[in-house]
């Protein structure tokens, strides 16, 4: 039963069945003609607008903060 896992051929088949579940698994999901595409809101939008999350409402303000020392920054643009 296991002289097959040996056989070159297997290998190849293998891999290509294994290249195509990670291809479905990662190819965007689109249903018809419409592809669904995640993209963030304009900075603007989300500083203008009020949100509403349970009973309570929320506005987003930025304010400018020092930059830590040490550790992970991430720049936005």
């Amino acid at each position: 039963m296991f002289e097959i896992l040996k056989n070159k051929s297997y290998d190849i088949v293998f891999s290509v069945v294994l290249g195509i579940g990670i291809m479905a698994v990662l190819k965007p999901g689109c249903k018809g003609g419409v592809c669904t595409v995640k993209k963030a809101p304009n900075m603007d939008e989300i500083l203008q607008s009020t949100y509403q999350i349970g009973t309570k409402c929320y506005q987003f303000h930025s304010t400018p903060t020092d930059c830590p020392a040490s550790g992970v920054i991430e720049a936005f643009k």
